[in-house]
Formats: structure tokens, C-alpha cells, sequence
């Protein structure tokens, strides 16, 4: 049940986790569910949908798999090359058996957060693990997803020590580096042993040799995938290295973690100065004195992808702050494209950020920031219920699930919601 676990909670889907488990589904029978099936175990519509439609991912990513070009093809691509630490050192102290199911749930744990991204599983070499983000299918953003899915395996391998049936100083630990560059990828064959997917160019050796100079439980980078996933992340710069291979030092880059930023900071670049958009502006700087008034505005920002939404969102934020400077900061809440299946994600996020929750506490210590934050009195209980059941948090003896009632329909008036479109 860890692996259905491991899937829903990869797809941002794990509140459904317990209820597989109670009903004995395992990983494989999972894949196998119909419409029907999930009605039947009382999934609401929208999470049958969600769930059917990864399964159809990953059906989909297998038979692009089993479909890519015999020809070699020039592509840039990032790669991705994970590794256990000391598997000599768990080989030495573990039977054959168990080290063959260890090293397969660390294969499955780096192949779900590699499909979460939209990467490709390459190559297993031995306990290795090669991935390709940009290959067969390319996104803009490969940089950042590489980035993404190598922390989430650091992650995933923390909470997969967790799981293991292993004695208490038995801990793996990963290594994970990352390289962008141009590569000839394609099938070879010599010899008549074919390798599939085998892929040439410096940026191949570059990410393995990033991988062997990291620390246990560090995502390492090169200086252009850095450049490329922008400021989505904080990194700690490790200088120039010397290389085995390499002619010249290398410039590397730890990754600390994701930052918060909205997309016009992660882009890195200076904003060219703000013309046009005065009927917009005003428009914006109107409600936003109505709202100061205490008559609660709505606006709806709507036109068509790279027109420049978030630009005039950030300038009317910065003209309020001109006008008045004790204005209250914005709160910038951004849907994510890895998470479309995690109902309400940026506010999720951004709840648990303000409780300070961490993925790894326990749910005791989760109801507890949650309390802080939002009082935990018997006429609020029920409202720190109704947050951690959005979170995810498993309900307890002091916070029991919330039933709520039908939701009634009142009447009402669209005063105090504008909707602007931009052209």
C-alpha cells in the first residue's frame, strides 16, 4: 500500500490514500480502475476525474516510451542522474533479497516523482537512475521540472526510510545531479545489443559527474540549468570545480529549495518600464479605494496567455503602494502547472505556510500550528477542522471530520465585481 500511497501523494491526490488502503487496493489494481470502480468506493466526481486522468497519463508516457524514433535526434535536453549512497555499504550488509526489493522501491520512488514533472526514465544502471526532461516530449520549462523532481526525490527517499521495514540505522540516502546542454539522444546498436534512448554529449558526463561530487541529499546543478530554471529556487553557489573530464572548472549550484515568487520575479530580468493599460490602471486603483473603504471589491483579469496580466496586477500593487505606504502587502496566490489535480493548491500552500506546517510533521503537530494560527477555542474547532481537512491533515479524536449540511442558494447581485478584459 506504500506504492498507492506514494502515487496518490505524488499526483497531489493523497487524501484518498487511507481510503484505498482500507479497501485493499493495491498498486496494480489501481491502475486498472474504472469510472464505475470509483463511484463505487464514493469518490466525488471531480476526484474520479483527476484520478482517471492520471492513470491515462501514465498509460499515455508508457506508449510514448514504447513508440520513440530509432533515429538519433540533436536535441537540448536536461538531464537527470540520481544515485543511492554507499550502495556497496547496503549491499555488504543486507541479504541479496532485501537488497533487490530495497533497490526497487527506490526505483518506483524516482520514477513517480520523475512522471510527476513530466520527465522520462531513461536508463536503471544498477542503482542509478537517468532521466530526460525534454525527451521524446519537450516542454519550455525543463530546466525547472528537472529542478523540481530532483528535489522531490530527495524528498520521496526521506519519507520512503520512513516505510521501510529495515532496522533503525539502516538510512538511504541520494545524490541527485543535474545538466542542461545540446545531445545527440537515439537508439545504438553495436555488437547487435541494442541500447535504447542512449544519449552523447557533455552534458550527459556533466550531470553524472555533478551527482558523484554532492552531498547525501542534495540536488547539485549546472551553471545553465541554474540560468534557465530562473529564480524559482535558492541556491547556495559551490564555486568552481574541478572535474574529472572536464578541461576547465565547472561552476556549481546546491539547491536550497523553492522560493516564493510570482512569474514576473522568477523570470530574473529587469521589467522594461510600464506603458499603456490607463483605462486598466484606474479601473484597478478605483476598486482598490472602494475596497479600503471597507465595500469588498472583486475583479476578474481576464485575456489570453502572455498579455500581460501579472504585469498590470503588479503595477496597480506598486502604485498603491506609492499613493499610500502603510497599505497592506499583496497576497499573491499563483496556480501551479504541476499540481492542476491538487484542488485549491495556491491556497493550500499558502494556509500552510502561514502555520508553518511542514510536510514532515505528524498530524498532531499539524492540528497544533493550525490551532495557533487560527484559534483552537470549542466555537472555532470546527473551523481548524475544516482547514486541515483542506490540507490533508488526518482528522482525530479532538478534531473529528466536519459534515456539513446542503449548501443553500441566496440570491444576490454582482455589485462590488468588476471584470476586466485585456486585449
Amino acid at each position: 500500500m506504500t506504492e498507492v500511497r506514494r502515487w496518490l501523494e505524488s499526483r497531489g491526490l493523497e487524501q484518498h490514500a487511507d481510503l484505498f488502503q482500507r479497501r485493499n487496493i493495491d498498486f496494480a489494481r489501481l491502475l486498472s480502475l474504472s469510472e464505475a470502480d470509483l463511484a463505487e468506493l464514493g469518490l466525488a466526481p471531480a476526484s474520479r476525474t483527476a484520478i482517471l486522468r492520471e492513470i491515462k497519463i501514465g498509460s499515455d508516457a508508457a506508449s510514448a516510451a514504447s513508440t520513440l524514433p530509432d533515429r538519433a535526434e540533436r536535441r537540448q535536453l536536461t538531464l537527470m542522474f540520481c544515485d543511492i549512497v554507499d550502495s556497496v555499504g547496503l549491499s555488504i550488509r543486507l541479504d541479496p533479497e532485501d537488497l533487490r526489493d530495497l533497490i526497487a522501491a527506490y526505483q518506483r520512488t524516482c520514477a513517480q516523482s520523475v512522471g510527476l514533472y513530466g520527465g522520462y526514465i531513461a536508463q536503471y544502471v544498477g542503482d542509478g537512475v537517468l532521466a530526460y526532461f525534454g525527451y521524446p516530449v519537450a516542454h519550455e520549462d525543463n530546466a525547472e521540472r528537472a529542478v523540481r523532481a530532483g528535489l522531490e526525490v530527495v524528498s520521496a527517499v526521506s519519507k520512503l526510510n520512513q516505510s521501510l521495514e529495515q532496522s533503525a540505522d539502516l538510512e538511504v540516502k541520494v545524490r541527485v545531479g543535474i545538466a542542461t546542454g545540446v545531445v545527440v539522444v537515439g537508439n545504438i546498436l553495436a555488437e547487435g545489443v541494442p541500447d535504447h534512448d542512449a544519449v552523447v554529449g557533455e552534458a550527459a558526463n556533466l550531470a553524472a559527474r555533478l551527482q558523484a561530487m554532492s552531498e547525501p541529499n542534495t540536488v547539485v546543478v549546472s551553471e545553465v540549468t541554474r540560468r534557465l530554471a530562473a529564480e524559482r529556487f535558492e541556491y547556495r553557489d559551490l564555486g568552481k570545480r574541478e572535474l574529472k573530464g572536464f578541461m576547465t572548472p565547472v561552476s556549481v549550484y546546491q539547491v536550497i529549495g523553492q522560493r516564493e515568487v510570482t512569474r514576473l520575479e522568477a523570470r530574473g530580468v529587469a521589467l522594461t518600464p510600464f506603458v499603456g493599460r490607463g483605462e486598466e490602471i484606474a479601473l484597478l486603483l478605483d476598486r482598490w479605494e472602494r475596497a479600503a473603504s471597507q465595500n469588498g471589491q472583486v475583479v476578474a483579469l481576464v485575456g489570453q496567455g502572455g498579455i500581460g496580466k501579472s504585469r498590470i496586477a503588479a503595477e496597480a500593487a506598486e502604485r498603491i503602494r506609492q499613493r499610500n505606504a502603510s497599505a497592506p502587502s499583496p497576497v499573491i496566490l499563483q496556480y501551479s502547472p504541476y499540481h492542476l489535480n491538487a484542488p485549491l493548491y495556491p491556497v493550500v500552500r499558502y494556509l500552510a505556510r502561514l502555520a508553518d506546517i511542514a510536510a514532515e510533521d505528524s498530524p498532531l503537530v499539524k492540528f497544533g500550528k493550525l490551532a495557533t494560527l487560527l484559534g483552537d477555542d470549542p466555537a472555532r474547532r470546527e473551523r481548524v477542522s475544516l482547514i486541515a481537512e483542506l490540507l490533508g491533515i488526518e482528522p482525530d479524536a479532538d478534531h473529528p471530520p466536519v459534515t456539513l449540511g446542503p449548501m443553500v442558494k441566496t440570491a444576490s447581485d454582482d455589485r462590488g465585481v468588476g471584470r476586466l478584459v485585456c486585449r
